[in-house]
This record gives structure tokens, sequence and C-alpha cells, in this order.
């Protein structure tokens, strides 16, 4: 099996830990990263039955972006539910989703937060759509226990190809939307490392939320993992000429990109938490790539 590369990195200034960055950007060309690995479950039934998929999400959503391209790839038709009435469907994101052939539907905020937590049905008649071949309901983000699953086995992989002398203890750092591929590597790290989450923006990401989402994949919650506060900006896909700066420091300095909402935000973090000096003398500190590339 091919793994997605550990590349170790040198973030500038004194810190006693070895710094290592999971390369998941790489995983797959058009499905980035977190999402192909929560995909990749739900693609494998629908090849067969060529069932479509209807899922929700934002104006930049990475998650609309993955599934619209699994669509035409996989050969399912793909429906999205967009959070904004006045949302600009020509932006690059969602023009590229339109390009794959999704339906895209942009709702009213408060109607995105009940449409997300209703029936197929009461989708159709709120969207006044009549579909011509059945669809799978899947929740924003692709959050389900299936996708928490394969999200282990991104700490999996991290845990093997770290070398011998990568240092103790082993802390891998997750940027979180719904927090399903943070929680899928807590399961997956275990008792063998502390799983640090990175929230993009400030709700929906806790503890207890976090807990229920191992309880439901019946993976058990005595894990491990702390929530990083005050990670900036505090809204998704909100820039800053700071995290901007810090973004093209980092790809002269590693050439390697970040995206705008969710890597760049942790990684601006993790290098603040570096010069504290937040981490053990002797550790290890790997951070997680999620993709989303196409957000710029």
């Amino acid at each position: 099996m091919t793994y997605t590369p550990l590349q170790e990195i040198f973030p500038p200034g004194e810190h006693s830990a070895r710094v290592f960055l999971k390369r998941d950007d790489l995983l797959h060309p058009e499905i980035q990263g977190n999402k192909w690995r929560k995909l990749a479950p739900l693609i494998q039934g629908l090849t067969v039955s060529k069932q479509g998929i209807l899922s929700f999400g934002g104006a930049f959503s990475n998650h609309l972006h993955a599934l619209a391209h699994a669509g035409k790839i996989y050969g399912f038709p793909t429906i999205g539910i967009v959070r904004g009435a006045s949302v600009d469907v020509n932006n690059h994101s969602l023009a590229e989703a339109r390009a794959c052939g999704m339906l895209l539907f942009p709702v009213l905020k408060a109607d995105y937060e009940v449409l997300k937590k209703t029936s197929l049905p009461d989708i159709y008649r709120h969207i006044d759509y009549k579909p011509d071949t059945d669809y799978t309901l899947l929740p924003e983000g692709g959050d389900t226990p299936a996708a928490l699953i394969g999200c282990r086995d991104i700490a999996v992989e991290i845990l093997t190809q770290l070398p011998p002398d990568a240092g103790l203890p082993v802390y891998i750092c997750v940027p979180a939307g719904t927090g399903c591929t943070a929680a899928g590597v807590i399961a997956g790290a275990g008792d063998r490392a502390k799983t640090l989450l990175f929230p993009a923006a400030p709700y929906g990401v806790d503890m207890n939320s976090i807990r229920a989402k191992l309880q439901a994949a019946g993976v058990g919650d005595a894990f491990e993992f702390q929530i990083v506060e005050d990670v900036l900006p505090r809204k998704f896909a909100q820039m800053s000429d700071e995290l901007l700066a810090f973004i093209q420091a980092f790809q002269e300095s590693e050439n390697v990109l970040l995206d705008p909402v969710y890597t760049s935000k942790m990684m601006f973090k993790l290098y603040e938490m570096l010069a504290q000096q937040f981490f053990p003398s002797g550790s290890c500190v790997v951070a997680l790539h999620t993709g989303g590339l196409q957000g710029w």
C-alpha cells in the first residue's frame, strides 16, 4: 500500500521538537486529503448502484468540491445544498463543482441549518426539486461513522512512517471543521499519540461532540486529545494579511502550499505554540495537511 509522504519541516527559531507534515494533499489529484478518505467507503457502494448523493456545504466547501469530482469520476449524480441564498455560485470552488455536474441549490442560512437535520423529501420540497434517481443523504462535511473509520488510517500511517528517532511523546495536529477527521485520527492514534484539534471556526467542535462521534462509530471514547483555542482568523474562509504572509513564507521555505481555510490556520497556530515551547523537550509533532488547495 502506498502512503502519502511524511515530510520533515523546519520551523524558524528555537524549539525542542522535531516537526513533520503528513502530505494528504497528495492523496488524490482531484479528491484531496481527508475528503477522499471520508468518501471512499461510500463510493465503493455507489459505483454499483449509481445512486446519487445529496450533501451540504458553504460557499468554499472542500467537501462539495470533492463530492462533485467523485460523482464525475465514478459516475453518480450529486446535489449540493449551499449555505447562503446570495452566495456566489461562480466562485472557483462552486463553479468547478457545477462543471463536474453537481446541481447547486443556495438556501438561506437559517433554512440551511434546518435542512441539515431533516429528511430528503423535506429537502426536495424546500428546493422545489423532483429527482429522477434515488439519492443518499450525506451529512455536511461527509461526517459519518464510516468516514471516521476511514480516517483512522491517517494516524496508523503516521505512526508507521515516523523514524525510530522521531522523539517522544508524539503529538498529531489536525485542523477541524465538523471534527470527523480529527475523531478518526484520535481513534487511530489510540494511546500512542495525543491528538490536538485546531478548529477552523469557533463552533461545532468541542470535547462532547468529538466523544459523541467516537461513540457513534463504535470505537469508544477513552482517548487523550485536546482542542486548541484561539485559532485565527475565527471565521471560515476568512483571510488576514498576517496569515497570508505566513502561507507565502511557508511555501518558500518548505515548498508546500497550504490551503486558505484549514491547514494554514493550524500551521500558523502551531508555529506560535512551538515558539512558546508548548511541546516537551524531545517530542515529535506531526501536522496533517488535509488538502483543499482548490480554495485558492
